[in-house]
């Protein structure tokens, strides 16, 4: 079974500004709750969610395994 998928994150470019995530459709913001996990950090890459002192990172680019995620083009 999967973990939560990250799907997009905004981050405004004027300090303090806007910190948007998109998981599993789900739109969330910096200290918003995700399905009982509080939204705690948020970098162009990744979001950080925390619950019961534990935290799971949802990494936007997650690095694949060799020859998965990728195609070959034979002519």
């Amino acid at each position: 079974m999967d973990g939560p998928k990250l799907q997009s994150i905004l981050i405004a470019r004027t300090p303090g500004g806007r910190h948007v995530a998109v998981i599993d459709g789900a739109t969330v913001r910096l200290g918003d709750t995700y399905q009982g996990a509080r939204v705690e950090r948020m970098t162009q890459s990744e979001v950080v969610l925390s619950k019961g002192g534990k935290k799971q990172v949802l990494k936007l680019f997650p690095a694949t395994v060799a020859g998965q995620n990728t195609k070959s083009v034979q002519q």
